[in-house]
């Protein structure tokens, strides 16, 4: 562990400890390990002198005073942030597809077919991307954790990119659980966007994105515990699900060709996921 960050952890445990805020039983092995930690010529926590049970304790008081500053922000103003973002570019849309009785399918395909608005799509598809990814680095975090302490039925939406916008899906799971948490549309799309036909990824985006804005107003509802939350697919946000996916489906691949042609190969891998098909050789 870095110097610096161990000397934070143990310093926000004495500070835990003497502010009264983080408590142990009288006697603990912990209160007379911390009491022997030691600082180092440089004013510094000296590595030495710190047990192994001050670094549990230690990460542990790092981790609660996370998850409160965590639930300090709500989580209806977290879906509030998200579909500002949503209706900062495709709100006008949205009313426009209300008042015409178009559905979002309609109005993807319409957008898709326009060469002007694929254009200008393209352009902007990477800070688009990238700003969707950066607000859920920031706030996946307290969604998850909010969603882990509420205590009610909560059911995630796990099949198509988004819920079928043909019809309402909380209305009818509503009737058998408390909060619908639906994965966000357009992290799920822009992640492969860029690899996508252009006309198709920009069809699917409207698509969606609008489908999304369908929930408003109940994932904002003034209800406890919520009718739905908008949350980011952990095996898209999360390096470690990406990573292990990959590493299994490498193996599957390389025992699929083996089967294949019946000869063993090592150290094969598919092309690249990093660049567009265009680009792979």
């Amino acid at each position: 562990m870095d110097r610096d960050e161990l000397h934070d952890l143990v310093m926000l445990l004495k500070d835990g400890v003497a502010s009264g805020t983080i408590r142990f039983s009288k006697g603990s092995q912990v209160l007379a390990a911390l009491d022997d930690v030691r600082f180092g010529p440089d004013g510094k926590i000296d590595p030495g002198s710190v047990d192994g049970s001050v670094k549990a304790a230690a990460y542990a008081a790092a981790a609660a005073t996370a998850r409160r500053a965590m639930k300090q922000i709500s989580l209806r103003d977290v879906q509030a942030r998200y579909f500002d973002i949503l209706d900062q570019f495709f709100g006008k849309t949205f009313s426009d597809m209300k008042k015409y009785g178009m559905t979002p399918a309609q109005v993807g395909r319409k957008f898709a077919s326009d060469e002007n608005f694929v254009r200008a799509f393209e352009t902007d598809l990477q800070n688009f991307s990238s700003g969707v990814r950066e607000f859920w680095d920031y706030y996946a975090p307290v969604v998850e954790t909010h969603l882990e302490d509420l205590r009610c039925l909560k059911s995630v939406f796990g099949g198509d990119v988004f819920p079928s916008h043909r019809a309402n899906i909380a209305c009818s799971v509503g009737l058998y659980v408390d909060t619908l948490i639906l994965p966000d549309p357009l992290l799920r799309l822009l992640t492969f966007a860029e690899f996508t036909e252009p006309h198709k990824a920009c069809s699917l985006v409207v698509k969606h994105a609008l489908s999304a804005l369908g929930y408003r107003d109940l994932a904002l509802a003034d209800i406890e515990p919520p009718i739905v939350v908008v949350a980011p697919d952990p095996m898209i946000l999360e390096d470690p699900y990406r990573v292990a996916l990959q590493a299994t489906s490498d193996r599957d691949l390389v025992e699929h060709a083996s089967t294949m042609f019946g000869r063993r190969f090592s150290g094969a891998r598919p092309p690249s996921l990093s660049r567009p098909l265009s680009q792979r050789r």
